[in-house]
């Protein structure tokens, strides 16, 4: 399978190139006789030959695909290797001119193009600026291949316009998972139910496998019946440790500082463990990331392992929508008297499929209202978007207000721990000044504890 995108310069096509080897696309690298850009290195963006290297190649240019699109007498191209793309199951994506990728189009039609282009003439000169400088030669010669490459549009099986590599990047990815191109596992087409081992196995032959992330081929092994085992990431957030007077949290005071305040973002190395102390919560996440087409949804379950032992692992759904991209939360427990250690790349959950009767109208991609795009770098909670805080936030009377329970328990603590310091000076002989003042100690703070002591022991059958 081979896709091709094309489009101006800066529109994004390597941006949308690096993504989607990272999904687990392949890609081969094109040739060019210019030089190197200090930003280029060799076997990674070109291979860079002179003219006479590329001739001897090339055949003088009659074996593969090659073009001057610049018009600054500068070859591009590729070598007779991409005909084979087309009949491979691996998926190759590559970018090109539109003279080669109508070449290679007219002699392979099963070749998908895909046309990546500004919304704005205006993003597009400011992009062109950036990335090149003020010259106006430049500007211009490279306004003049956009013109040349736009004339071409029409001909390609798609064309898609955004100003924001991000987005063109995410409307590629809605195209080739629910559209244009997506291969259906040995499920019968139209059929609904749910996919079997051979099914989501199938899936890592077409554009977009529904799990990705990491060592592909450890993927697969973990996969079994009709589910796939997935594994706990370095990187998670613990509930930060509250101070002597602590406050109720009102959940309408919350916004995108107060979660990075509350929940404090940590990382462990591999085989690095990470300590759960006695009934405590952290926010994990799958090292995987999984990807649901339009037609299906994602069953999620935690592994009875580690339910027999006492650990909680959670999912703030047990279904995910179509259009999902990204990895899956895990609100993990230790409901054990004792603390506990966990480790990176633990398998903690499994994830199963189901297809649906057809596609879904909205994604949950492109649904206008979602906080979790696959965008998204910080996972911690984003529920103070939903409108309905805006209203009580207005509308409210009562703010949030001190926790006194936890408050309470920490003074009595602490004027305990001065009574025993008190008992402590007087039991020294060589602070025989100091026991005057330590009994004072002793009185002031049994004075203050015991009303504390009352205060909460009322509180406390108040409470039951």
């Amino acid at each position: 399978m081979l896709i091709i995108i094309s489009g101006p310069t800066g529109v994004g096509k390597s941006f949308c190139l690096e993504r989607f080897c990272a999904r687990g696309f392949h890609t081969i690298i094109p040739f060019t006789t210019r030089p190197p850009r200090p930003s280029e290195s060799e076997g990674v963006h070109y291979y860079f030959r002179s003219d006479s290297e590329l001739r001897e190649l090339s055949g003088n240019f009659a074996n593969g695909y090659w073009a001057r699109p610049l018009g600054d007498g500068h070859h591009y191209g590729y070598p007779g290797e991409v005909d084979t793309l087309c009949d491979t199951a691996d998926k190759y994506i590559i970018q090109a001119c539109s003279e080669i990728a109508l070449d290679v189009k007219a002699r392979n039609p099963r070749a998908h193009l895909i046309f990546l282009d500004y919304s704005t003439d205006a993003a597009m000169a400011k992009r062109i600026r950036e990335r090149f400088g003020p010259a106006e030669q430049v500007l211009d010669a490279r306004l003049k291949h956009a013109t040349r490459e736009r004339q071409c549009k029409h001909k390609y099986d798609l064309a898609l316009e955004s100003d924001n590599p991000e987005d063109l990047a995410r409307k590629l990815s809605d195209v080739i998972t629910s559209q244009m191109i997506a291969r259906r596992a040995p499920l019968a087409a139209g059929a609904s139910g749910l996919l079997t081992d051979r099914d989501i196995l199938a899936s890592f032959d077409s554009p977009t496998a529904l799990v990705y992330g990491g060592d592909t081929e450890a993927i697969k092994k973990r996969i079994h019946g009709w589910s796939v085992d997935l594994t706990l990431a370095k990187r998670y957030y613990r509930v930060r440790s509250p101070r002597i007077f602590r406050r109720v949290f009102d959940l309408a005071d919350g916004h995108q500082a107060e979660m990075v305040k509350r929940f404090k973002e940590c990382f462990a190395e591999d085989n690095q463990p990470i300590l759960l102390r006695r009934n405590e919560f952290i926010l994990g996440f799958t090292s995987e990331k999984v990807l649901i087409p339009n037609d299906t949804i994602c069953l999620l379950s935690g592994r009875t392992s580690y339910a027999r032992l006492g650990i909680s692992v959670d999912f703030s759904q047990n279904i995910l929508q179509p259009g999902h991209d990204a990895p899956i939360p895990l609100q993990i427990k230790n409901n054990l008297p004792y603390p506990i250690v966990i480790y990176p790349h633990i398998r903690v959950a499994q994830a199963g499929f189901m297809r649906m009767s057809s596609p879904v109208a909205t994604p949950y991609s492109r649904y206008s209202a979602a906080k979790y795009s696959h965008e998204l770098d910080d996972h911690r909670t984003r529920y103070y978007d939903d409108d309905v805080y805006k209203t009580i936030r207005a509308k409210r009377t009562v703010r949030s207000r001190v926790d006194w329970d936890y408050t309470l328990n920490v003074l009595l603590a602490l004027f305990g721990w001065f009574v025993v310091a008190a008992f402590g000076l007087e039991l020294v002989p060589a602070l025989e000044a100091w026991r005057h003042f330590a009994g004072l100690i002793k009185v002031y703070s049994l004075l203050i504890a015991i009303p504390i002591a009352t205060v909460r022991t009322i509180r406390f059958f108040i409470s039951k």
